[in-house]
């Protein structure tokens, strides 16, 4: 499952001559980046030129996405595979009891 956010606010941290993502909030969360997996630079959206960078957060894994013409930030974040599995699980687990 995932959930997507508009027009988050993202702190930048300053390497050298470029800025990269530390943290960023979403629903009033704060996320704090653990590791940056993976940056792509082309099309994020229908014609938008922008980055991509696929994260690791302290709670979730996630995508931060920035749009080149509005200057503004999305986040993506995934829930963890692990939870719905085990959700998945005590439902069959429940359905055997019931039978």
């Amino acid at each position: 499952m995932r959930h997507k956010y508009s027009n988050v606010r993202v702190d930048l941290l300053k390497m050298c001559t470029k800025y990269i993502p530390k943290a960023f909030y979403a629903e009033g969360k704060h996320y704090e980046i653990k590791e940056i997996v993976e940056v792509k630079k082309g099309f994020i959206r229908c014609g938008s030129p922008g980055l991509r960078y696929l994260v690791i957060t302290d709670k979730k894994n996630a995508e931060l996405l920035f749009d080149n013409r509005t200057k503004q930030w999305t986040a993506i974040i995934f829930d963890p595979q692990s939870k719905e599995r085990e959700s998945q699980e005590e439902i069959l687990n429940d359905l055997k009891y019931l039978n």
